[in-house]
């Protein structure tokens, strides 16, 4: 018997092969369903289900956060480098006279409207301007 042939299965035909078991759900002793097992193929699952993409409380927060601390509310929702440049670059300008708090708080707004649909990157600005809208 060769280093191979425990791989491939038992090496007589008559012998039944055994199949792989598939995982169980504990709570019930059945078969757990795959969630995405419903979906065609070659379509990427879905970010978070839902068309909803209405803004909760953190949102809420986050954006008030970036009016009077530009950079903060992309910091608490997720793009933490990008938020910390845009922190230190206000407080060096100033805020530039108001500029970047407005600006700050465009891009939260775009960014969180843009998390409930699809998942963002670490660099991105003002994502899905012409949908958030």
């Amino acid at each position: 018997m060769s280093n191979n042939d425990w791989q491939q299965g038992p090496s007589d035909p008559n012998q039944p092969h055994q199949q792989p078991q598939q995982p169980v759900d504990s709570a019930w002793g059945e078969p757990q369903q795959n969630q995405f097992q419903n979906q065609p193929p070659n379509q990427p699952p879905v970010h978070q289900p839902g068309s909803n993409a209405s803004l909760d409380n953190n949102d809420f927060i986050a954006l008030a956060l970036s009016w009077f601390f530009p950079g903060v509310g992309q910091i608490m929702l997720g793009q933490k480098t990008k938020g910390i440049v845009i922190l230190v670059v206000s407080i060096m300008t100033c805020y530039l006279g108001g500029l970047l708090g407005f600006a700050s708080l465009l891009d939260t707004f775009c960014l969180a409207k843009a998390r409930k649909k699809r998942p963002v990157d670490d660099w991105e600005f003002f994502p899905d301007l012409n949908d958030a809208f």
